[in-house]
């Protein structure tokens, strides 16, 4: 006989375990699938909040092993109505190098068709990310105190003597760097390199770094899927939507001639609904994109598939187990039900 679960997260657990629950709530809200997106690994060279391998890999075996069907993008894109039972489909950003090494392993170890998308002047060595070096700037700066950072709407005098009040100036500076015109973003990035006393390196240092084509060509042998995620990592809205265009078209012609078959779906960098348009949606469509993934926290229901296609909604892979049963499963569907599609 099944014991009752008797706290309210065994009860979340089970039910998301569930396959009649998963059934039926099909048959109530429509068949869905959760797009989970990645960013780093955990690590002591960056101040990133990463993800353990070892976390990932406990959560994507206990996902296999209740019943849980890892799908392509592509998959989800081409046939939408021909997916297996509980499927989940999976993702990850940017092209670090620490991702490579140590992520897409135990993600090519459990088959999951990850679709990895690549900023292509990073791993070009044309440049690295702006958000990365603002990052790099305040872990590296020796002061405790940084000054002239008042045109980005911190006071004249911002203390960063402890690692939460770093973090903290870290998110604002980046937060305030992503209502910026494109064209603006070196200026903060030396503004905050004169305030923290701190030169910005011409390549990534270490825990910064891009992988290499080498290392992409590998993973793609691997089974893993590569897809353009910009040249440079600029907010799609903050462009003209002539550079808009560049960017798309630029990205996947260096996937095209570096990789052997290169998946044609786009993700905006930061992907808030505020750092693209429609007009970006058109112009990927006109230029034969299959799709574009954008960082709208809810699961994509299928019937939504036709108005999403260009600005899929992914949910940010969660560090504990019941948090990742739950979005995975029908739960999260049923919860975000009666919201509008965005």
């Amino acid at each position: 006989m099944t014991s009752i679960p008797l706290s309210l997260s065994s009860t979340m657990s089970f039910l998301s375990r569930s396959t009649a629950a998963a059934g039926l709530s099909s048959l109530t809200i429509g068949s869905h699938v959760t797009i989970f997106a990645l960013h780093r690994p955990v690590s002591p060279e960056h101040d990133h909040r990463g993800l353990s391998p070892d976390f990932l890999r406990s959560a994507l075996d206990r996902l296999k092993c209740s019943g849980y069907n890892f799908v392509s993008l592509e998959e989800v894109l081409t046939r939408p109505n021909q997916l297996p039972p509980k499927p989940v489909c999976l993702t990850m950003d940017d092209g670090f190098a620490d991702q490579a090494e140590l992520l897409a392993p135990v993600l090519a170890e459990y088959r999951t068709k990850t679709t990895f998308f690549l900023i292509t002047g990073f791993i070009d060595r044309i440049d690295w990310p702006w958000d990365e070096k603002v990052a790099y700037l305040i872990k590296a700066s020796t002061n405790s105190v940084l000054e002239g950072l008042e045109p980005y709407g911190l006071p004249e005098k911002v203390s960063i003597e402890s690692a939460n009040l770093r973090d903290s100036v870290r998110r604002l500076l980046q937060k305030k760097g992503k209502e910026l015109p494109a064209e603006k973003i070196s200026d903060l990035v030396e503004t905050l390199a004169k305030a923290c006393d701190v030169e910005v390196p011409a390549l990534p240092p270490r825990g910064y770094e891009a992988l290499t084509w080498d290392q992409a060509r590998d993973l793609e042998k691997q089974g893993l899927r590569l897809a353009p995620h910009s040249v440079n990592h600029h907010i799609t809205s903050r462009l003209s939507l002539d550079d808009a265009r560049a960017q798309f078209a630029g990205s996947w012609k260096r996937l095209q001639e570096e990789l052997e078959n290169p998946a044609k779906i786009y993700c905006y960098p930061t992907g808030r609904l505020t750092d693209f348009g429609q007009e970006h949606e058109q112009a990927l469509a006109s230029m034969g994109y299959l799709g574009a993934v954008s960082f709208v926290s809810t699961p994509l229901r299928m019937r939504h598939m036709h108005a999403q296609r260009y600005r899929l909604p992914r949910i940010a892979f969660p560090n504990t187990l019941t948090a990742v049963f739950r979005y995975a499963s029908w739960i999260e569907a049923l919860r975000s039900f009666a919201q509008p599609v965005r």
